[in-house]
């Protein structure tokens, strides 16, 4: 069986596919690729699962460089908001 790695664009280091979120850029849309299913096409960048990784790719516009265009602001403020509300969910879920 292979391990399967990728780069993290914040930190450039190597990490195994399931520490990893998947972001793809469709339609001029910045998609979180929840369950990794593999089912969202595109080019995809990978972000080590930890909320401050992400929102420091966010604040940076690391993902500019990653999908090799410029990306609009309204899309960043989206993908933010759908940060925020997937890590509120994931502390409600470690609560119960």
């Amino acid at each position: 069986m292979k391990n399967h790695t990728r780069k993290c664009i914040v930190d450039q280091k190597v990490y195994p596919i399931n520490n990893l979120i998947r972001f793809t850029y469709i339609n001029q849309k910045l998609i979180i690729d929840k369950h990794f299913d593999k089912k969202i096409g595109g080019r995809g960048a990978y972000i080590f699962n930890d909320y401050e990784k992400i929102q420091y790719a966010i604040k940076r516009k690391l993902f500019n460089r990653a999908f090799k265009t410029n990306i609009s602001a309204f899309a960043y403020q989206n993908l933010a908001i759908e940060v925020e509300n997937l890590w509120k969910n994931r502390k409600k879920e470690s609560q119960m």
